[in-house]
């Protein structure tokens, strides 16, 4: 996934923007991570 992609992203549950990433591998693009909202946690 590219990093900007995820300034288009929002929470299903409570439609907060932006959300978080942890990115655990990284090349050219993010190739594993976890997307996280900070407001519910999900």
């Amino acid at each position: 996934m590219k990093r900007k992609l995820l300034e288009i992203l929002a929470c299903p549950i409570d439609k907060h923007h932006p959300l978080d990433l942890l990115v655990f591998e990284e090349a050219d693009e993010i190739v594993e991570g976890l997307i996280v909202c900070p407001e519910c946690l999900r």
